[in-house]
């Protein structure tokens, strides 16, 4: 049963938006995961033409660790689920400090209106 719904987690990861390219390669290693052909999938998913933004890291991890996860490679899945955290962290601080930056420009912008409306 958790063999299935891994499968269905990565099938339904693999089929979610992206460029023409990136969906080819996404049904491809669906269609290896389906037959349980793990090394053509992690070959695919490794291949560099696929989620080949920085953006896409974490997704690319993710996926290359649930094929090693469903392949029994435990501890190589176990390292690209901490390369995905590690990338969710710094995206989550990349995405907090940007919040701060616009709250403070947000204030600057209102003191200098205030201070304006002042002389």
């Amino acid at each position: 049963m958790k063999k299935f719904l891994s499968v269905f987690c990565v099938l339904f990861i693999l089929t979610s938006c992206g460029t023409m390219q990136e969906r080819e390669f996404r049904t491809k290693i669906a269609e290896n995961v389906k037959n349980k052909n793990y090394n053509e999938a992690l070959k695919l998913a490794k291949d560099e033409k696929f989620y080949k933004d920085e953006k896409s890291k974490l997704l690319k991890d993710l996926e290359i660790g649930t094929i090693y996860y469903l392949d029994g490679k435990y501890y190589q899945a176990l390292k690209k689920f901490e390369d995905a955290k590690k990338t969710s962290d710094d995206l989550y601080t990349i995405s907090v400090s940007k919040k701060y930056l616009v709250f403070g420009m947000k204030i600057w912008i209102i003191t200098m209106v205030k201070n304006m409306k002042d002389l």
